[in-house]
């Protein structure tokens, strides 16, 4: 497989629902618009969660994932929903990527690449947009895009809870993962991402870490050290807000100065409402694991280039 020439593109994966992949790809992204890089999330999730409910782009705005399905089967041109933040963009996902593997034997017998037709869209748009990088959610239940994006993406990330469930599932990823691999794929292991867990609990997460990169055939890789803890709160915050963590953090304290100044008005109308879950802790969580993410992209870049 030849070179890759898109930049940094981080596939957050794993082959089990509910381990935290949106909400790292939304808080990830979202953390590195805010500081002035141009960012394109790609949603590859049949359930569209990451656009709908992470991002927040619009009932009447989603196509459902109808373009990047476009995209993968014909070669469309990729057309993101441009501007939900302020140097972000997503190419939204949702019920329409089920066709691309329900047609896999058709796409098959056609003769048609999909990870080429990804690659070749992604790179257009990105020499279209300028992003400085891209991250992608890979959703858990199609098989043939995810080897796809395995074979596309350069950087993995692999987040997972502690349970038995989660672990299974990196195992089936673990499987993906060397199926990409040896059909040429270019992707490195940066490392594995503990969501919902007890960030004081360093040993068993540790272990928990090591046992996982071992899996994916990148024991040399050290865990990251940031962890997203338990925070339920702040959680459905996140989601009935359409916000990241460090943008309910913001929201909070304009929050807590409109209140004030309604207080010394003596309004008691269109006033805002107070939070009780402080969404501090886990906004340091994924701006720390932000931080370990590029730090190591940047490592694997310049690792690369020597």
């Amino acid at each position: 497989m030849t070179e890759s020439l898109l930049p940094p593109t981080i596939l957050i994966g794993s082959q089990k629902g509910g381990v935290g992949k949106s909400s790292i790809v939304a808080n990830v992204g979202i953390s590195i618009a805010r500081r002035g890089r141009r960012v394109l999330l790609v949603d590859a999730d049949q359930q569209g969660d990451l656009s709908v409910e992470n991002v927040g782009v619009p009932e009447d705005a989603w196509d459902k994932g109808r373009n990047l399905a476009s995209a993968l089967q014909y070669g469309a041109k990729l057309e993101p929903y441009r501007n939900a933040r302020p140097n972000l963009d997503i190419v939204m996902g949702g019920a329409s990527l089920a066709l691309v593997s329900s047609q896999e034997d058709l796409t098959a017998d056609a003769g048609i690449d999909v990870a080429e037709n990804l690659r070749l869209a992604l790179q257009d748009l990105c020499e279209r947009e300028r992003y400085d990088i891209v991250i992608v959610d890979s959703g858990h239940g199609n098989i043939m895009l995810l080897l796809a994006l395995l074979q596309v993406c350069t950087y993995l990330v692999v987040p997972t809870r502690e349970d038995m469930a989660s672990i299974k599932g990196v195992q089936r990823l673990a499987t993906s993962y060397a199926r990409a691999k040896s059909r040429g794929s270019q992707i490195s292991l940066l490392g594995v991402a503990l969501f919902q867990v007890n960030p004081r609990a360093t040993a068993r997460n540790s272990v928990i870490t090591k046992q996982i990169s071992e899996m994916l055939d990148g024991s040399d890789v050290e865990p990251f050290t940031a962890a997203i803890r338990h925070a339920p709160g702040p959680a459905l915050a996140e989601r009935h807000r359409h916000m990241a963590a460090e943008e309910l953090v913001a929201q909070a304290d304009k929050d807590k100065s409109e209140l004030l100044e309604a207080l010394r008005e003596g309004r008691s109308e269109d006033i805002p409402r107070l939070h009780a879950a402080d969404p501090i802790a886990v906004a340091n969580d994924y701006q720390n694991l932000t931080r370990e993410i590029l730090l190591r992209v940047q490592a694997t870049l310049a690792a690369n280039a020597s």
